[in-house]
């Protein structure tokens, strides 16, 4: 009930082909509010340009290259983006899973130590 009750109240006229004529910057626009939370970082960023209020003054935004997206073009573009190095740990580790303590034999089996040794 309360989602048709927000659909009627909803000034967007769907029928209309044109975009400056279709009351869109009225609507409620809740999908853009949702694809701004889009696990794909391009299309919350896109969707984030429709998001805030745009001054009398903002350039157009060219509506073309948006609309031919595809699913396809999108991967394309987030697998050529330079991944950022982050460090995974503040020191070196000395081996795998930082190397075994000297009371533990070559095969990683506890000596004499025990458990104290890891510690």
């Amino acid at each position: 009930e309360r989602l048709a009750k927000a659909a009627a109240a909803d000034p967007y006229i769907e029928e209309e082909a044109d975009p400056e004529q279709c009351e869109a910057i009225d609507s409620c626009l809740w999908e853009v509010d949702h694809l701004r939370k889009h696990s794909c970082p391009t299309v919350a960023s896109l969707a984030g340009l429709f998001a805030s209020p745009m001054a009398a003054t903002t350039e157009p935004i060219e509506i073309d290259p948006l609309a031919t997206l595809t699913y396809t073009s999108l991967g394309e573009l987030e697998t050529r983006k330079k991944l950022k190095t982050v460090p995974l740990a503040i020191r070196a580790p000395s081996g795998l899973l930082g190397g075994f303590p000297a009371a533990h034999a070559a095969d990683g089996a506890p000596l004499a130590a025990g458990l104290s040794a890891w510690q």
